[in-house]
């Protein structure tokens, strides 16, 4: 036999002892395995490679993607993520600010000259807090009280109402929290009894002003001031929660002599204004972030 045809047998023969050692190879899918899914565990790693979120960002979104929405009667209070701080310097030019609604006011007596853009947020805390922003138009700016807890609804300034449900009554989680233009405050709740007013009640207001005119100077011309605060609720939010609200802008330089409201009332037209639970509206402390993602 010639040389080169030994040569190639031998070959041949090594090349099928070689895939004799191979164990399994019978099992494999007639294409190779080529179209082989890859395993979920697999799957999962890719999915989390990158991290797009922190995990507790990651638990805010989930959260806002559940939220439900504010009927066209609420305002909806969204929360502050747990990174997000604001400068609290008086002024509302803040982005976050800038992104969410402004509350629907309206004129109680269509005589007012002012103009009032609020908004709100609120933040988890081992107390829950408020935080708002209101740019005020007037242009005869009034402020005289000093006083804590005195009668700080006589000047200009701005008021609120909060309760923990919908329950249209005074009552335990009802707190109200009053601050004048330069920033005097007044806080009270109304413990278990129907219209019992207490003044020892600290919601442990911190507020800012920008001043932008002279207080208490008749003939001079003002254009207004802002107000920035953080204040405690009240009650333990756990959102997404709805609870009665009222909100007004006091204005004291009307044109009919009489002492105007800008309000946040939409259910109005019971007697007893801004104080009567009635007139009240409604505000959705949402789990969406204040400002978008």
């Amino acid at each position: 036999m010639p040389l080169l045809t030994i040569g190639v047998l031998i070959a041949l023969h090594a090349s099928c002892s070689l895939i004799t050692d191979f164990t399994g190879i019978s099992d494999l899918p007639e294409d190779g395995g080529g179209s082989e899914a890859p395993s979920a565990i697999d799957a999962e790693s890719v999915d989390r490679l990158p991290e797009a979120r922190s995990d507790a960002a990651q638990t805010e979104a989930d959260a806002a993607a559940s939220c439900p929405d504010a009927g066209s009667a609420e305002y909806e209070i969204a929360e502050l993520g747990s990174d997000q701080e604001l400068a609290m310097d008086g002024r509302c030019d803040d982005p976050i600010w800038k992104a969410l609604p402004g509350i629907p006011f309206y004129q109680n007596n269509n005589t007012s000259d002012n103009t009032v853009n609020c908004r709100l947020a609120w933040k988890h805390a081992e107390v829950d807090r408020i935080y708002g922003c209101c740019e005020m138009g007037d242009t005869d700016i009034e402020a005289k009280i000093t006083d804590p807890d005195a009668g700080v609804w006589m000047d200009d300034g701005i008021e609120y109402f909060l309760r923990g449900d919908e329950t249209r009554a005074l009552g335990a989680t009802t707190s109200k929290v009053l601050m004048n233009a330069i920033g005097t405050v007044a806080d009270y709740d109304f413990g278990s009894s129907f219209g019992w007013w207490s003044a020892s009640y600290d919601a442990k207001v911190i507020v800012e002003v920008h001043m932008l005119g002279t207080p208490n100077s008749p003939g001079d011309v003002d254009t207004g001031y802002s107000l920035e605060w953080s204040a405690d609720v009240g009650f333990q939010v756990d959102p997404p929660r709805r609870g009665l609200c009222s909100f007004a802008m006091g204005d004291t330089d009307d044109t009919n002599g009489n002492r105007d409201w800008l309000a946040f009332a939409p259910d109005g037209g019971v007697s007893g204004g801004t104080n009567e639970p009635l007139n009240w509206g409604t505000c959705l402390f949402s789990c969406r972030r204040a400002g978008g993602p």
